[in-house]
């Protein structure tokens, strides 16, 4: 147990007195908890009457605190179509070898009628891409070897949206699963048959524009 009191010259711990000259007591004990550490802070404050601005709720519980966390997203970049619409959004050059995989959403509006949204990477606009959709709304599925790109949504001139998650921590073959849609709902997978690094995310309309109000949002996932 710590015990925490007040003297006439500060406040001692098990004995110890902190003093105003700058040196520090190091306290061990293994019984010590936030919870306990938070009452001595409470008594301390009610004992004074002067440390008024110290409560409970301006400490986080440890626990609640992970530094060690692999999970994070990074937010690498945004690219909009503000400055007029295109059939395409390109990322920049792109380094994810710091994450194992990249998280992208996207939104907007197609300048018109309905249009699914394709993925590429690097440019590469050759057969070298596998993927397999299913439509929910109409229960139907499709499977392409040797395609141009991956279908990943579609959206129409009033909605869309959608996110992709992409493994990239890996020599192998690079691997997409997304989710995308308006009230038509696409559910894929797919396969970039490349061992080269990813350097570049593209999404292209089918047909016709992505509206200004278009945008996707590249996280990295460490």
């Amino acid at each position: 147990m710590v015990s925490v009191s007040i003297v006439q010259h500060g406040i001692q711990v098990d004995g110890s007195s902190l003093q105003k000259d700058g040196n520090t007591v190091s306290v061990k004990d293994d019984g010590i908890t936030t919870a306990k550490l938070n009452a001595d802070i409470v008594g301390i404050e009610t004992a004074t009457g002067k440390v008024n601005t110290i409560n409970t709720t301006n400490f986080k519980s440890l626990d609640a605190v992970n530094l060690t966390n692999t999970g994070d997203l990074v937010k690498i970049e945004t690219i909009d179509m503000t400055g007029g619409a295109g059939t395409t959004m390109n990322s920049s050059t792109l380094n994810l070898s710091a994450y194992k995989g990249v998280l992208v959403q996207w939104r907007g509006e197609a300048s018109a009628g309905a249009q699914d949204v394709l993925l590429r990477f690097n440019a590469d606009s050759g057969g070298n891409y596998q993927e397999g959709d299913a439509h929910l709304d109409a229960d139907t599925h499709a499977s392409t070897t040797s395609a141009t790109d991956i279908l990943v949504g579609s959206l129409d001139a009033s909605w869309g949206g959608g996110m992709i998650m992409i493994e990239t921590g890996s020599t192998k073959f690079t691997t997409v699963s997304a989710i995308g849609g308006y009230h038509v709902s696409n559910v894929c997978h797919g396969v970039y048959s490349s061992t080269d690094a990813i350097t570049q995310i593209s999404l292209i309309m089918s047909a016709n524009n992505f509206a200004t109000t278009s945008e996707m949002t590249i996280y990295g996932i460490k």
